[in-house]
């Protein structure tokens, strides 16, 4: 691993070792949360994956804690239990 750092916007990250010529260099943990993102995504045409990708690297990193959080906390209120929807 090198100390190279992550091209994703936001992305404080050093130690890459992955690189693209397109997109420059990705960190471990933006390189899975890209694999993830494209495997949810059901993209299979190549140049949709590029754009997707372009995106991704422009998209401000986060603290994956926090955004699973609020995820989180938005689907219980989209999807409420019975209890808490019968309290309301």
């Amino acid at each position: 691993m090198s100390v190279l750092a992550c091209d994703r916007k936001g992305c404080s990250n050093i130690m890459c070792d992955r690189y693209s010529r397109r997109f420059k260099y990705i960190c471990p943990s933006c390189f899975e949360e890209l694999t993830e993102f494209l495997k949810c995504s059901g993209v299979e045409n190549y140049k949709a994956r590029l754009d997707i990708i372009e995106a991704f690297m422009e998209s401000p990193k986060h603290d994956r804690k926090d955004t699973i959080s609020a995820v989180a906390e938005f689907l219980n209120e989209e999807f409420p239990t019975e209890v808490v929807r019968h309290a309301r």
